[in-house]
């Protein structure tokens, strides 16, 4: 017969392990989002497991010739951002993930603006003209342009974009390379995931797990090991984003 020590102790393990099977991963306590180029952005329900699926959240309207480009979690107002480009004007929309409601934020001069994220800090960074970033400012939605050093063969590029923790971009490249750069001097070393030709999104989470779209509605994680395959209705991505910073 068990004594009130050994009894608290195993009913402290028997509830410990109920919770591990309820939460198998630290991935449970992240949320997962996704755009896609119709201006849908959707959560992605089961993304570390197999088989996923999406639950519309809003829809985001767009006007004429506006393409969507990017999404980022905003950890200081915990809202995404959505990231579109008309013509040479970029411009970034809040949305509550909760109530689906889509607000203007700013626009700005940012020709061929594509790829955004937040940064540890909460200010955004966002992909330009194939070999910059622009680090956005909340509060005058100014940009300081941070000019990289890219190799030739990432010159045609789709600029998705994940910053971690630590403050690094990966930056994607269209022919499945990519480079992780500096924010500071902007100098960039090969990033070492395993991505695909017509990949559109990128993402990583906190484990270090790299996620990604591409331009024909597949999603996959993991690098080369494509441990699943979610379709979008026939629509490519856009963007992806974690409720939480990177830390990969």
């Amino acid at each position: 017969m068990l004594n009130d020590r050994a009894a608290a102790s195993l009913i402290g393990a028997l509830l410990a392990t109920v919770f591990q099977s309820l939460c198998p991963s630290a991935h449970a306590q992240q949320r997962l989002y996704a755009l896609d180029v119709t201006g849908q952005v959707s959560e992605v329900l089961n993304f570390d497991s197999f088989p996923a699926s999406l639950a519309p959240v809003a829809s985001v309207a767009a006007g004429s010739g506006e393409e969507f480009r990017g999404l980022a979690y905003d950890h200081v107002t915990d809202e995404l951002v959505v990231l579109s480009l008309i013509g040479a004007t970029a411009r970034l929309q809040r949305l509550d993930p909760v109530t689906g409601q889509v607000a203007p934020f700013c626009a700005f001069f940012a020709p061929l603006a594509d790829g955004l994220d937040v940064r540890a800090d909460g200010s955004l960074v966002m992909g330009r003209s194939l070999d910059r970033l622009v680090l956005i400012d909340r509060a005058s939605c100014a940009g300081d342009v941070v000019d990289l050093t890219m190799p030739m063969a990432l010159a045609q590029t789709d600029a998705g974009l994940a910053v971690d923790a630590r403050g690094k971009a990966a930056i994607l490249g269209a022919d499945g390379n990519a480079q992780r750069a500096d924010l500071l001097d902007g100098s960039t070393a090969p990033f070492d995931a395993a991505l695909f030709s017509g990949t559109t999104a990128l993402e990583v989470d906190r484990d270090g797990t790299v996620y990604y779209g591409q331009f024909d509605g597949a999603m996959f994680y993991d690098g080369a090991a494509l441990g699943q395959s979610l379709g979008s209705g026939g629509a490519g991505f856009a963007g992806l984003a974690f409720t939480e910073p990177a830390d990969g």
